[in-house]
């Protein structure tokens, strides 16, 4: 009697193991591209060294094969392993067409999940290990909606139809999918408004200073107005020109690239997370090899910061040589 109770209970706990939610895989994406289509829903496609990348074994364990994350997603989706192993070599034809995938979706490290729409536009995030499975999902799930509905949108777009913090919407899902065309599209749109929204003039410069354009004419009447508008930078206008200035200088290779930086301090002698901005002047000097500035930077920085960011700063003022 005591086996047969055994024998049901083993029997009971296997049953519950089986009854677990779990995600259908496959590896043939071109199969699952197709079935995309069909049934109008987005891939889940998850690069991955199965058998060396720990990051990925992490992943795999505590985000993929969590039960809440699971729940969550396992409708939604059509899901693509696509693996990239040592240990264990995939046959020659699904080595290189993985590989092939890898260079598609321009993947750079591993782990990475890429969210294919049935349109092909696809958005791409490094898979987190800190997240939480919960906090993932949500994610995940908030950033397909906002794709489909873009894209949606996109087809007949009215910009009149839309307000500057609905363009500004538009314009993160747009980047989120890299569609350079749309975001130029919404760009435009929001700089043509009656009150040009200032996230629109931030995102111009910033284009602008990427493509060299600093010292044209049109990247300096967007810089001075948006100088002008925020003289006591309570709108934060003022710090996001010294940072976007220095970011381009150190592009240009410029000699005195941290000027903008320091010239911002010197104006704004305690600002909201000034300590953010020491860190980065630390952060160049140690580069430079300016240790004496270096260190005075990164020693005010630790100063300011909040404690769960000192230490990282700590580990930076390590590296310098003793004075």
């Amino acid at each position: 009697m005591r086996k047969l109770f055994l024998l049901i209970f083993l029997l009971f706990c296997g049953f519950l193991r089986a009854a677990e939610p779990s995600l259908l895989w496959t590896t043939d994406f071109q199969k699952a591209q197709k079935e995309s289509i069909r049934q109008k829903k987005p891939l889940f496609v998850f690069f991955t060294g199965s058998d060396w990348c720990p990051e990925c074994l992490h992943f795999q364990t505590n985000i993929l094969q969590n039960n809440h994350f699971i729940e969550e997603i396992k409708d939604l989706f059509l899901f693509v392993f696509i693996d990239f192993p040592l240990n264990h070599p995939l046959n020659s034809r699904q080595s290189l067409l993985n590989k092939e995938l890898k260079e598609r979706f321009n993947i750079v490290g591993l782990p990475t999940i890429a969210i294919i729409l049935p349109s092909d536009n696809s958005i791409l995030m490094a898979a987190p290990s800190s997240i939480s499975p919960k906090k993932l999902a949500k994610a995940l799930i908030a950033e397909t909606e906002a794709a489909l509905t873009l894209e949606a949108i996109m087809q007949t777009f009215q910009p009149h139809q839309y307000s500057s913090e609905q363009l500004v919407s538009l314009y993160h899902a747009a980047r989120l999918i890299s569609h350079k065309d749309w975001q130029e599209q919404i760009l435009n749109a929001g700089l043509k408004k009656t009150t040009a929204c200032s996230f629109f003039l931030r995102e111009k410069y910033r284009i602008l200073l990427q493509k060299g354009e600093k010292q044209g004419v049109e990247a300096q009447k967007i810089r001075a107005a948006l100088l002008a508008s925020d003289p006591n930078n309570e709108l934060g206008h003022q710090l996001y020109v010294a940072v976007s200035d220095f970011e381009s200088n150190i592009d240009a290779k410029q000699k005195n690239a941290a000027e903008p930086l320091v010239n911002f301090l010197h104006r704004f002698r305690k600002p909201e997370g000034s300590w953010k901005v020491k860190a980065m002047l630390g952060s160049y000097f140690l580069a430079a090899k300016e240790f004496s500035k270096a260190r005075e930077y990164l020693l005010e920085a630790i100063k300011e910061a909040p404690v769960e960011k000192q230490e990282a700063l700590r580990a930076l003022v390590n590296k310098l040589p003793s004075s």
